[in-house]
């Protein structure tokens, strides 16, 4: 049969490796997930621990408005 643009692909019907019928490519991602769980945490307990900041810090954002409050 003729498909319309001429890019019609062979299908790999391969059997499946070993790897793949014992499903270790998700067992390799689990892994990296269980290895997050004991990493450090990258936030802070706000009203417990302050955060540090940088030294070239210059303060917050003000949004200025003049006299008619534009």
């Amino acid at each position: 049969m003729q498909s319309l643009t001429n890019r019609a692909q062979q299908v790999d019907r391969s059997p499946m490796t070993v790897s793949e019928r014992l499903y270790l490519p998700i067992l390799k991602g689990m892994g990296i997930t269980i290895s997050h769980f004991f990493k450090k945490k990258a936030t802070f307990s706000y009203p417990e621990q302050k955060r540090p900041f940088s030294p070239v810090f210059r303060g917050l954002h003000v949004l200025n408005r003049d006299e008619e409050g534009r």
